[in-house]
């Protein structure tokens, strides 16, 4: 039986997709993947806000930093737009 592919779907599919190559090229943890907004990302580096309120930069391979457009909003997003949970990650 073939499966048709939504908009939806394909959208979805693809933030999955970066979910899982942010966790894996940055080594952050899920709590602070979900609070990335896109204003974060300066001068090639990520500010996270980690555990005990600690702030680090970490470094962004080439091919992440094109999903930052400079706006204040979060970086993932649920597919009705709204932020997303460590749950839902």
């Amino acid at each position: 039986m073939k499966q048709s592919i939504t908009k939806t779907k394909l959208v979805t599919n693809q933030r999955n997709s970066l979910i899982l190559d942010f966790l894996f090229y940055t080594g952050i943890r899920v709590g602070e993947l979900v609070n990335i907004r896109h204003c974060d990302y300066q001068n090639n580096s990520l500010k996270i806000f980690g555990k005990g309120n600690k702030i680090r930069y970490i470094p962004i391979p080439d091919f992440l930093e094109k999903y930052f457009n400079g706006s204040s909003d979060y970086l993932f997003k649920t597919w009705k737009g709204k932020t997303m949970s460590e749950q839902a990650v």
